[in-house]
């Protein structure tokens, strides 16, 4: 494992990745929502400062629940100790609950909380594939995670308008990023086949890609009815 010392913390240099990745995620689903600018979504903007300082804690002093012994024996260790990758998926459920549950009392656009937490996820996927692959050799496919991540953030924002900004726009994000995973799954790694020679990665994307062209169709032809 790669470290960085800073003073007397040794950090890992993959720690690091992924936590400027989370705060490119967070920066770039803010600006989105200014760019958005309706009264739906100011109200979230408020929120997510909040999320982002609780989910700061959480990660922190997640040890509390992770190594509980350990920090039980030496409660100084909270000092160097951080929640790790794990403590990361804590806090990202923790924002994840809080934002659906405002979501659901202010009667949003039931579409808003997933577009708004898929942007987040792609701009901090782009972010570290991009920094994996420079900083760690991650290779053709760490490559190919961050710039599908970094066209998908640049179409989400050169196509904000009406169109995009809805429940087909959404469909048509995660149908074009599904294609490009399925696509991906082919390169480098060692993927579990699961049938006819699709691993087990290929088969979810490929399935998310059929359901959201299906789902696609279904949309634009009510709307052309309309």
């Amino acid at each position: 494992m790669q470290t960085i010392t800073i003073g007397p913390f040794n950090i890992s240099l993959e720690m690091l990745i992924v936590s400027a990745s989370v705060l490119a995620g967070y920066l770039v689903f803010k600006w989105r929502l200014r760019i958005m600018r309706n009264a739906e979504v100011t109200s979230i903007d408020h929120l997510m400062t909040n999320i982002f300082i609780a989910g700061l804690f959480i990660w922190k002093f997640s040890p509390l629940i992770l190594d509980f012994q350990l920090v039980i024996h030496d409660p100084m260790s909270l000092i160097y100790l951080n929640g790790g990758t794990n403590g990361l998926r804590i806090a990202a459920l923790f924002g994840c609950i809080v934002l659906m549950i405002h979501t659901w009392r202010k009667k949003l656009a039931f579409f808003m909380f997933p577009d708004l937490l898929l942007t987040f996820y792609l701009a901090s996927s782009a972010l570290y594939g991009l920094l994996y692959f420079i900083l760690l050799q991650g290779g053709i496919r760490s490559l190919a995670l961050g710039l599908l991540g970094l066209v998908m953030v640049i179409v989400q924002f050169k196509f904000n308008n009406i169109r995009m900004v809805s429940f087909l726009g959404l469909i048509v994000t995660v149908l074009w990023y599904s294609v490009g995973r399925t696509v991906i799954a082919y390169l480098g790694g060692k993927n579990e086949i699961v049938v006819y020679g699709i691993a087990a990665e290929q088969l979810f994307f490929l399935s998310a890609a059929c359901i959201s062209f299906l789902t696609k169709i279904m949309l634009e032809r009510r709307t052309g009815h309309d």
